[in-house]
């Protein structure tokens, strides 16, 4: 893989190669390595829904001030683009994920 294709990014396990034109980071890398759920992608409806929460979130704390301007519309720009589909194929994970059970000791 050429450098230009793919970005290095940390976490506290290690680095993992992240395609450049990613919306995902090292976390979602993981994911995708460890979880291989179904071999299904997401369907498109469910990625768009998540791209108006996405949206909506971002208007509400920009407009509460939790949320700065700049990082607020980086965030609703790329929202949009989920909602307009231009996206699909950056966005890796199958829709299904399995988490242990937790219990309070």
């Amino acid at each position: 893989m050429d450098t230009n294709e793919y970005r290095i990014e940390r976490d506290f396990l290690g680095e993992k190669h992240v395609p450049a034109d990613a919306y995902y980071g090292i976390q979602t890398v993981r994911a995708i390595e460890n979880f291989p759920i179904t071999g299904y992608p997401p369907h498109p409806a469910l990625i768009q829904a998540f791209g108006y929460v996405k949206k909506a979130a971002a208007m509400a704390n920009r407009d509460v001030g939790n949320l700065n301007k700049t990082l607020a519309s980086a965030i609703i720009k790329a929202a949009e683009e989920v909602i307009e589909a231009t996206t699909m194929t950056n966005l890796s994970l199958m829709p299904y994920k399995v988490e242990p059970e937790r219990h309070l000791i």
